[in-house]
């Protein structure tokens, strides 16, 4: 899959993810697999957006504007990061 189509697709939190607030820190937990997943405040903002209305590539446009980086870096930066999640199944695509 091209990054362009990978960018349209919409993701949101697995059904059995647990989340839990450890200071600035948020925790998921995948109840099924037992993954955990620290989140920093990026990957925290990142977190909050997919909702399963989302494109990735909605995501990462609104991200260039609060982080003033450039387009290129931070689709990937949001692609390795969905893709972590998945490769821990703490989301799910959504149609």
């Amino acid at each position: 899959m091209t990054q362009a189509k990978e960018m349209q697709q919409i993701f949101a939190p697995a059904d059995d993810v647990l989340m839990s607030d450890a200071g600035e820190l948020k925790v998921l937990m995948s109840m099924q697999q037992g993954h955990f997943v620290e989140l920093n405040a990026t990957g925290r903002a990142i977190w909050e957006r997919l909702d399963g209305m989302a494109t990735l590539a909605a995501i990462a446009a609104d991200l260039q504007d609060v982080y003033d980086i450039p387009p290129e870096q931070c689709e990937a930066e949001v692609l390795e990061f969905v893709g972590n999640l998945r490769e821990h199944r703490l989301v799910e695509p959504r149609d």
